[in-house]
């Protein structure tokens, strides 16, 4: 299985590299950085530039994250202390369902969490990036 998922990710990472911009994983789409127009090509381009760069030295990071996800973590969420936990998490994201943010905001102590249910994995940061990130110092003074 580990052979199997490092030789999809690599093909991946050829075609992304390449300048493919929507990248097709079996039945589902791996990477669409321009679903119905959520986007525009200047935002898409810098994803695919971040994407590309993060993939120059290879795909073991990817593999390993994959890997990470299936097993248990190290700690319990209701364990976290901290003052502030921003959550941010669209309604329509593919790659993580809204079921699993809401889970998580569920169990972490003082978690804001804010679901905008016409946001996707990547149009939420798009659409609501400076938004996230004045919130992220408001609470930081806090």
């Amino acid at each position: 299985l580990l052979i199997q998922l490092r030789s999809a990710i690599t093909v991946i990472r050829g075609d992304i590299r390449k300048g493919n911009v929507s990248i097709q994983f079996g039945n589902q789409c791996a990477v669409c950085l321009q679903s119905a127009g959520a986007i525009d090509q200047h935002f898409a381009d810098g994803i695919l530039a971040i994407t590309r760069d993060a993939l120059t030295s290879g795909v073991s990071g990817w593999v390993q994250e994959e890997i990470l996800m299936t097993q248990p973590w190290q700690f319990e969420m209701n364990d976290v202390r901290v003052p502030h936990v921003q959550l941010w998490h669209g309604g329509l994201d593919r790659n993580v369902p809204v079921t699993m943010g809401r889970a998580v905001a569920g169990q972490i102590p003082n978690c804001r969490a804010t679901f905008l249910d016409n946001e996707g994995h990547i149009s939420l940061l798009y659409h609501h990036g400076r938004e996230i990130v004045e919130r992220l110092i408001q609470s930081g003074f806090q």
